[in-house]
Order: structure tokens, then sequence, then C-alpha cells
């Protein structure tokens, strides 16, 4: 949500990942104990310490950085690809081994949200924060790019969703959805048609509430702003997205 996150400071969309991340955007090369990464342009090499190529793949809009992903002492490689849909950035997250060989542990479709890695009290680790791409749908053909957030932490059991253990990030990102909303309705009539042109941000507070677990919040908040008769048809469509 480029132009959304910028104005209401979401996450600064000037960098690669917000400044209060565990994150550090590092040189196009890489040096590990056995091998060393190397990316130029939109191509991903790994060099052996012996001088052979152990992997190679090209990407579109390729850009990375390190970070600890498992507490484990030990930095993963990961990468943030896009290409371009609808006129918007549609980004996938790449995570790769850095113990012993290199390999693509999983991959991550964020849609148009620009994924980053957070610090999370909560967890007590890193996370990955995602978009929910179901939900690019409802922003084909509008400025203003919103969606749900995942939140992934990588373990013993390998990239796994957690959005059921976290809570204030949920909060945090809804604060700035209202915000939106009722500077929005302040300055346009409030009916049907005025829902219509921000579903996909209302669709956001609603998904991100019921993932915090406040069933209650996410039921007003959609009966504020989704002002149409199909209200009912609007939640079954987004909870299934």
């Amino acid at each position: 949500m480029k132009y959304f996150l910028c104005l209401f400071l979401i996450f600064a969309v000037t960098d690669l990942f917000p400044q209060q991340d565990s994150t550090k955007v590092d040189s196009t090369t890489v040096d590990f104990d056995l091998f060393t990464v190397k990316l130029k342009d939109n191509l991903l090499q790994v060099i052996s310490n012996e001088g052979s190529l152990m992997f190679t793949q090209k990407f579109e809009n390729p850009a990375f950085t390190t970070a600890d992903l498992d507490s484990d002492s030990v930095d993963e490689y990961i990468l943030i690809d896009y290409k371009i849909l609808d006129q918007k950035k549609d980004y996938t997250i790449y995570v790769y081994n850095t113990i012993d060989t290199f390999y693509c542990i999983d991959s991550i479709r964020s849609g148009f949200y620009e994924p980053y890695v957070f610090y999370s009290d909560e967890v007590k680790g890193n996370v990955i924060i995602a978009g929910m791409p179901g939900f690019d749908e409802l922003n084909l053909g509008k400025a203003d790019i919103s969606l749900p957030l995942n939140i992934w932490q990588y373990g013993e059991n390998g990239i796994v969703l957690i959005n059921d253990q976290i809570y204030d990030l949920f909060l945090s990102e809804n604060d700035s959805v209202v915000d939106y909303l009722d500077v929005y309705f302040d300055s346009n009539i409030k009916n049907c048609n005025s829902s219509e042109q921000v579903n996909n941000i209302i669709a956001t507070g609603y998904i991100n509430y019921k993932n915090a677990g406040e069933l209650s919040d996410a039921a007003q908040f959609l009966l504020k702003y989704y002002l149409c008769t199909d209200v009912d048809n609007f939640k079954k469509k987004i909870e299934k997205l």
C-alpha cells in the first residue's frame, strides 16, 4: 500500500525495510563460511570457496538483506523480488539457508504489500511481515493499495504462519486504517458508493481485527465503514480471500 502506507507511516516505503526492523542492507556480495553470495543486476550466484558455481538464479527486480530469522546466531539470506501487475509492484520474498550449503528454504508471495523483517517482542524473535495476496483483486485499478497482514516465523518446522501469536502489530496497522477511513468519509458522502471506492481498505481493517482475535471490533468496524446492503456477502467474500 505504497501511497496509503506513506501517508500513515505503517512502514517506510522509501527503504526496503522499516527503520525499526532488525535487518541490515548489505553490499552486493556477502561472504559466508563456505561460499560467497553475489547479486549483480538480476542474477543471483553462489560461489564456493574453491571457486565453483554452486547456485544460480535470475530474478526480475531483486534486492536483499541478511537477518537471523531462526535465532541460531547465523544469518539467513533474504531476497525480495517484484514484478509489475496492474502498474503496481507484486512482491515475493525468498529465504535461503546459509549453513553448510545454499538453498531456498521457502518463498512467500506478498502481493502488493512490500514485505519486511521485523523484531517482535511478542515472540521474541525476527518475523516476516507480508501481505495477503488474495486481496490484490480488491486493489486493481485503485491508487491507494491496502492488504491485510500475514506474519511468518522461521523455526525448526520451517516457515510457518503465526498470526495467532501476534496482537499488537495488527492493531497498530489498523490505527492507520481507521485514520484513513475517517478522513475519507469526512470529505465524502457517506453512502454505498463511497464504501465501494475504499472496499480494499475496509477489507484490510476487518481481516486485521479478525487476525488479532478482536471479533467484536471487526464486526463493528465493518458495519461502520461498509455502507452497502450486501455487507453480509462482502464479509463472506473477504473471509474467503
